[in-house]
């Protein structure tokens, strides 16, 4: 699991200092909001559309599990990653 932190701006040069604490109550699982994404972008949009391996993104405004969105083919199998969404944990 990767975490980002979307909120942290880096300096171009030098030192990055970061202190971090995060508490978050985490209420969907990385599984569930997997297949919540799934099943959302292949009913909503394309049945070729799947939900992958999320990674935990802490903003200021809380904390989700970013699911990217795969596009596959029968015949090609993965074709590759065509957005992601953004579940609230």
């Amino acid at each position: 699991m990767t975490i980002l932190l979307e909120t942290v701006k880096p300096p171009s040069s030098g030192i990055l200092d970061v202190m971090l604490h995060v508490q978050a109550n985490i209420q969907v699982s990385p599984l569930s909001a997997r297949r919540l994404v799934s099943v959302h972008v292949g009913n909503e949009i394309a049945d070729l559309l799947h939900g992958d391996i999320p990674d935990l993104v802490i903003r200021t405004d809380g904390a989700y599990w970013r699911v990217p969105v795969v596009l596959s083919s029968p015949t090609h199998g993965r074709l590759g990653i065509v957005g992601a969404v953004d579940v609230n944990v």
